[in-house]
């Protein structure tokens, strides 16, 4: 597992060997140095972004999202009806091992109701000094850390609680 510091913050963004090893192997991705120039997206994704120049000040945008590289290339395909996004298993929108990704449907997202919050972690929200786990916007628990909080909303989302 490799964690690759974010330009734009204090934090990293992890991510499987395989994956470090596919990134580094594409010319294109050494070209315009991926993995040196990610940062995170307020949304708390991590990313890559390009402004390109062509002639008369016009501008081509390229946005890569790390989780959305790691998807289409590791994850393969989605057996999923209608459109679908990337999960994170276990909530941490900044840890893009392949264990952690997955497809899924919109009309499953819209089902379990997750709570975002800007702590990196869905279903996790800071009061105080504690961390509250949300499902169906419903405080299930109290936590002293977001890892601890966002872990008991996957095992409620899942079904293990």
């Amino acid at each position: 597992m490799k964690k690759l510091k974010l330009k734009n913050s204090q934090d990293t963004v992890m991510i499987d060997d395989k994956t470090y090893d596919f990134i580094n192997s594409q010319e294109y991705f050494k070209k315009i140095d991926f993995l040196d120039n990610l940062r995170q997206h307020a949304s708390g994704y991590a990313f890559y972004q390009k402004n390109w120049r062509f002639s008369k000040g016009v501008y081509k945008n390229e946005t890569i999202y790390l989780h959305k590289l790691v998807a289409a290339n590791f994850v393969g395909e989605h057996n999923r009806k209608g459109r679908v996004y990337v999960k994170f298993k276990n909530g941490n929108v900044l840890d893009c091992r392949l264990e952690n990704i997955d497809w899924d449907s919109f009309e499953n997202s819209k089902k379990e109701q997750k709570a975002h919050s800007q702590l990196g972690y869905a279903g996790v929200k800071k009061e105080g000094k504690k961390y509250k786990a949300i499902h169906d916007n419903k405080v299930i628990g109290e936590y002293e850390t977001p890892e601890e909080a966002a872990f008991e909303t996957q095992k409620k989302i899942a079904g293990i609680i």
